[in-house]
């Protein structure tokens, strides 16, 4: 949610379907006991240049019919006092989602929200295992094995901690097998690259800028 009519998500979780086959659950953990709200969707807006063939431009925003009172996350726009590089190359992020899961003997797909830490990666080591190469608006997140976001993890945000807030910083992708490869490499939509595509419909998204400090109050005192 990143405006209180607006969820942003990944074009290939949408494409395809009209506004009347969907409806937004906000504020839901538990899938078991859901207290929150849920919201008809309006319009779906979808990349102009989204390319379903090879997951290029694969970020989407649902209009929701009415408000919400959910908590909205600002987007990051490459700014922070932490001087976080816009690449977020070796930045620790967390991917959040209801995707399969693995117990010791079988994949589930669980009933409470689940979030796995993930390392920002040079995109080298996702240009050896998918095709065409990455371009600058996606990221290499993972590790080579271990754990991964998964089947149903698609369109969920990946966040991360910049000046000590939660900023959202792309969105699931694309990625191998997760219960083949028990983990692996993925792919993510970078937020930062379609900032003026989401200014284009939603104008009161929060992006994330240097907070501004405060100047240094000067007092000349005279012994005299």
């Amino acid at each position: 949610l990143i405006d209180d009519t607006w969820i942003l998500t990944a074009a290939h979780c949408v494409n395809g379907m009209s506004s009347s086959e969907l409806n937004i659950a906000v504020g839901v953990f538990d899938l078991t006991n859901f207290s929150g709200s849920r919201i008809s969707v309006k319009n779906i807006r979808i990349h102009p240049q989204y390319d379903a063939t090879n997951s290029q431009n694969d970020v989407a925003l649902l209009e929701l019919n009415q408000p919400s009172s959910g908590p909205t996350i600002p987007l990051f726009s490459g700014e922070s006092l932490e001087k976080v590089p816009l690449s977020l190359l070796g930045k620790m992020l967390t991917a959040i989602g209801w995707g399969m899961a693995d117990s010791v003997n079988s994949w589930y797909y669980p009933e409470k929200l689940r979030q796995v830490e993930l390392p920002v990666v040079d995109d080298s080591n996702c240009n050896a295992i998918y095709s065409p190469p990455l371009t600058a608006s996606q990221i290499c997140a993972g590790y080579y094995d271990g754990k991964d976001v998964c089947n149903g993890d698609s369109g969920g945000p990946i966040v991360t901690k910049i000046d000590e807030t939660w900023i959202h910083v792309g969105l699931t992708s694309y990625g191998s097998p997760c219960d083949t490869f028990l983990g692996w490499y993925g792919v993510y939509t970078r937020t930062s690259s379609y900032i003026d595509f989401i200014k284009q419909y939603v104008p009161g998204a929060t992006f994330w800028t240097t907070p501004k400090t405060q100047p240094w109050l000067m007092l000349l005192l005279n012994d005299n």
